[in-house]
């Protein structure tokens, strides 16, 4: 699914209005049905307060004004702007609510009180062309729908919050629920903006269905039943053959489990066969704790693979193999050399992970010699080591970072964060909306390299691999996060949890 930016919704509206022959006041009522269904399912009292703004997001809240009366809401309207100035669609609402005798308030003090004794309010102050900071009476009102006890309801998106960018820069609406129309906003999608909208609700305003293949939109959300689509084929009559090979180079003498992750991630997927290549000091925990992975150990030098370990891992790697590469394997030059010589052979798919992206810091250069496909998995500091960013500009921009990255070295790019961005080399991201606060452990990368990878042996395409992969390790994170809880989630309990995310998207 599509995941739309402000102009880009500006564009659809008139697309419908001008190719299609939709009127605009026909889209505004039925947005402004979908608002005041939502309100009367969840209200738990008959005091509506509607808190209006002077553009067209206002204009909803008029209609939405009229439909709360019509269904026995004791109904005020706040009003932000000048009835003079409104645009035609939001004028004519008005119009219709003052012959309804909808009380307009404009004095700031009643219009605080009608939002204290409400028990539903509705927020159409701003739409999704608001950036920058509200002005101080809207932020007076908007701090009293924060400290009311109503039910809110934002109309598109919670006042405040940067329909782009998710910013908040200001005060800032907390809604309870947002109904949002067509195609979810990115600012509705990622942080902090999330965390403003509450539950969203997806409407349908009679936007035609498709509409937006006719814009160059880059954005998009990954639903269940696009996933659904995406899973590998399980044939009846198979072999581990039939579900491909990756070879995982890890680990080292201080990180020996995150081989173990990443193997069972790609294990749990559903790979075939799993081959580690990993220091003789990882060979016990791999035994022990993955002993389905065919283990063989490379040089090493003080507990971390060697340089003339390359020449190992190239007389073992498959034609068109799979290779996941970095997890715990330490830094240092004769890691760097390693990468560089397995990322220059590998004559299949690679997934490049923790120490693997880490080495890479200043020499990022050799990725764009690669003519194979190239998925770089990094946190937030390791995308800061990789473009020499500061952390806090990489998360203030996670789709811009990704995507400039991700098409400057022609790889895609999983910049891991509560909102996990996926970019392609073309432009097009998607932003992963499965996950929880559970999965923020050690480890818990591992095993997403591994899934990407498992997935890949099977013939998903990079891209198709990176978005799944994230997918379903968010949803592993919900099913783990509901077994052990929002504490106590580990590593393994992610990748036990893989199969079970599997069967919620097959369902």
């Amino acid at each position: 699914m599509k995941a739309a930016k402000a102009e880009e919704m500006r564009n659809l509206d008139r697309m419908t209005i001008e190719e299609t022959g939709i009127a605009g006041i026909v889209l505004m009522e039925n947005a402004s049905q979908a608002v005041a269904q939502a309100a009367k399912r969840a209200a738990k009292g008959k005091k509506c307060c509607v808190v209006c703004g002077g553009g067209n997001n206002g204009g909803d809240g008029f209609a939405v004004a009229r439909l709360m009366k019509n269904g026995g809401f004791e109904v005020q309207i706040v009003f932000l702007g000048k009835e003079e100035k409104l645009p035609p669609d939001a004028a004519a609402n008005a119009k219709v609510a003052r012959k309804m005798e909808i009380p307009f308030l404009q004095e700031e003090e009643a219009a605080l009180e009608a939002i204290g004794q409400a028990d539903v309010v509705i927020d159409a102050i701003f739409g999704t062309g608001f950036h920058g900071v509200p002005r101080q009476q809207e932020a007076r009102l908007i701090g009293a729908i924060n400290e009311s006890k109503a039910l809110v309801v934002a109309v598109d998106i919670p006042s405040g919050v940067n329909a782009d960018t998710a910013a908040v820069e200001g005060a800032a609406v907390w809604a309870d629920k947002t109904v949002t129309f067509h195609l979810p906003k990115v600012g509705l999608l990622l942080y902090p903006g999330a965390e403003y909208a509450g539950e969203v609700e997806l409407a349908d305003i009679s936007i035609p269905k498709g509409q937006e293949d006719k814009l160059d939109i880059k954005g998009n959300v990954l639903t269940k039943e696009e996933a659904k689509r995406l899973l590998p084929k399980r044939p009846k009559r198979s072999n581990k053959g039939t579900f491909g090979r990756c070879m995982l180079v890890a680990g080292s003498e201080e990180m020996t489990g995150a081989g173990v992750f990443a193997a069972l991630g790609a294990y749990g997927a559903g790979c075939g066969l799993v081959t580690a290549a990993m220091p003789k000091a990882c060979a016990g925990v791999m035994h022990q704790l993955a002993p389905e992975a065919v283990f063989f150990s490379v040089n090493d030098e003080q507990g971390k693979i060697s340089s003339d370990a390359a020449k190992e891992l190239e007389g073992k790697m498959g034609r068109g193999e799979t290779v996941i590469m970095g997890p715990g394997l330490g830094q240092g030059e004769q890691v760097a050399t390693v990468v560089k010589a397995v990322l220059e052979a590998a004559t299949g798919p690679v997934v490049l992970d923790a120490d693997g992206l880490n080495v890479l810091s200043g020499q990022v250069e050799v990725l764009k010699g690669r003519t194979k496909d190239t998925i770089l998995t990094p946190h937030p500091k390791e995308m800061s080591r990789l473009c020499n960013k500061p952390v806090s500009e990489i998360l203030a921009d996670t789709i811009g970072t990704a995507t400039a990255f991700a098409a400057e070295y022609g790889v895609i790019v999983v910049l891991k964060d509560a909102r996990t961005i996926i970019a392609m080399p073309d432009g097009q991201y998607f932003i992963n909306c499965s996950g929880c606060a559970a999965m923020a452990k050690g480890g818990s990368g591992d095993v997403l390299s591994g899934i990407i990878g498992g997935l890949l042996a099977q013939g998903l395409s990079a891209q198709e691999a990176a978005v799944l992969g994230v997918y379903l390790h968010g949803l592993a994170g919900e099913e783990a996060e509901r077994k052990k809880g929002r504490y106590s989630v580990l590593a393994r309990d992610l990748a036990e949890m893989i199969g079970k995310a599997i069967e919620k998207v097959e369902e």
